[in-house]
């Protein structure tokens, strides 16, 4: 995964004046050639010519594959990757 790609490729998709929303954890495979913190997310997604109009992230994990990647308190259980 090339967060970079996959950026540009939705810049590309996108009509004239189209909107991107993004809901979703930010959470990087382990395999992923880049895995950028939320500031410089931002910063790359501004680079490629996306004007941001709302921005948060909550520092909560979230169990967006397996309900059990995650326990109670929210944190990565051991061995989930």
């Amino acid at each position: 995964t090339n967060i970079y790609e996959y950026i540009l490729t939705i810049r590309n998709m996108l009509r004239n004046n189209g909107v991107w929303i993004n809901l979703g954890p930010v959470q990087w495979h382990r395999n992923a050639q880049l895995q950028p913190s939320t500031n410089e997310l931002r910063d790359i997604i501004e680079l490629a010519g996306f004007r941001v109009l709302h921005w948060e992230v909550s520092e909560k994990l979230v169990a967006y594959r397996h309900p059990n990647d995650v326990d109670s308190s929210g944190s990565p259980k051991s061995g989930v990757n």
